[in-house]
């Protein structure tokens, strides 16, 4: 018996398309005033956790969107999401967007500023990782996340496993399972390590199959 979560993994809560899933979370974020979330792969290198980070930054762009007046379409509206590549070691987002230097890395080491980095991205803000090499820490980490909660109005970090003391410092993290991929021992693994951190997981998402689950 495989150890690795199966694609065809059947769907527990309910029949809601994976996208729904993600604007419902959404709305449970908005109602309860979260600003800065993580999404944080589980033992994979292969940038799932980019691409829910992605769909996060997307569905909560619609959200806000909505929530303006005198808008026609969500196009014509201008929100104030930040997407940040933290992918230490993989960058996924900022290899997949070809997005080049300065970006995250920079600013913490105070190389850059904040609106150096920032590029437009399908109505919101994208921050690149940057150097790939430079892993980052706890102290700059802490400082830049204080500035861009008073910057903008909901932020989404991309992490690997080895930033999960840097996710804990977010209002909430989403674990990414990639299906026939991750191993329970790696859930089993990011688990104990965001309880020691005291993070606050608001579920998990299994990739491939997208399954969403409280």
């Amino acid at each position: 018996m495989t150890d690795r979560f199966p694609s065809d993994a059947r769907n527990e809560s309910g029949n809601t398309p994976p996208d729904g899933r993600v604007a419902l979370l959404c709305e449970r974020l908005l109602a309860d005033d979260t600003k800065c979330i993580s999404s944080i792969g589980c033992g994979s290198e292969s940038g799932c956790a980019g691409q829910v980070a992605w769909q996060l930054a997307m569905a909560m762009t619609d959200q806000l969107s909505a929530k303006l007046p005198d808008a026609e379409s969500v196009y014509e509206t201008e929100t104030n999401v930040l997407l940040i590549d933290a992918d230490y070691g993989n960058a996924s987002l900022s290899t997949k967007l070809n997005r080049p230097l300065p970006g995250f890395a920079e600013i913490l080491s105070g190389e850059a500023e904040l609106w150096d980095t920032l590029i437009p991205c399908d109505q919101l803000h994208f921050m690149p990782y940057g150097d790939v090499g430079r892993k980052l820490g706890s102290a700059a980490f802490a400082h830049f996340l204080k500035s861009v909660r008073l910057t903008f109005d909901f932020v989404v970090f991309c992490m690997p496993p080895s930033y999960a003391h840097l996710a804990a410092k977010t209002d909430g993290v989403v674990v990414v399972i990639e299906s026939n991929v991750t191993t329970r021992n790696d859930t089993r693994r990011m688990k104990r390590l965001l309880q020691r951190q005291e993070a606050r997981v608001l579920g998990a998402i299994l990739h491939h199959h997208d399954r969403f689950s409280d």
